[in-house]
C-alpha cells in the first residue's frame, strides 16, 4: 500500500495507520524518517528503507538495490481482523 504519511499526518496518525494496516516495512525520506521516529511506539519488526540514504536504523533505497539479488514471495493474502 502506498500512502503519503509524512505529509500528510502526525505521528499519531502514522502510528495508527502502520498498526492497523500491519505493515512490515516502509519505504520513505527524511522527512518520513523524523515523523517515524517521532511515533512513541513503531511496529518492533517494522523495516525502514529511506530514499535518502541510510540513517540510524533505517536501510539505504539504493544500497538495497545494487545488491540486487532473489526477492523471496511476499504473502500478499487479506488478514482478516476481528
Amino acid at each position: 500500500m502506498a500512502t503519503p504519511l509524512a505529509l500528510a499526518f502526525g505521528p499519531d496518525a502514522v502510528s495508527f495507520r502502520l498498526t492497523d494496516s500491519g505493515a512490515r516495512a516502509i519505504v520513505t525520506n527524511a522527512a518520513g524518517l523524523a515523523k517515524l521516529r517521532a511515533v512513541e511506539e513503531p511496529p518492533s519488526d517494522l523495516v525502514v528503507v529511506s530514499t535518502d540514504g541510510a540513517d540510524g536504523d533505517a536501510l539505504d533505497y539504493r544500497a538495497l538495490l545494487a545488491r540486487g539479488g532473489e526477492v523471496p514471495p511476499a504473502d500478499t493474502r487479506p488478514t482478516i481482523r476481528r
